[in-house]
């Protein structure tokens, strides 16, 4: 059956995040950034309560910023 992980991740400047094995969502909760990936989309703008959906073949991803960056990871298995 499907399970999900909800992990609370806090990053300065930038993070990497690599290869996920399912589709993955980033839910911003408090800073600005963009997230950097592999592929036709390769950046894209990280605000507060605008959830990023990353497919898993998208490949590597990084969340990268100016400051601090809170968001929640949330990982299909």
């Amino acid at each position: 059956s499907p399970r999900l992980t909800v992990r609370l991740i806090t990053t300065a400047h930038r993070g990497g995040l690599t290869s996920p094995d399912a589709a993955t969502f980033l839910w911003p909760l408090s800073g600005r950034g963009r997230v950097l990936t592999q592929g036709p989309a390769p950046t894209t703008r990280l605000q507060p309560g605008r959830v990023v959906m990353l497919p898993a073949a998208q490949g590597r991803y990084a969340v990268e910023s100016g400051g601090a960056v809170t968001y929640l990871l949330i990982e299909a298995h």
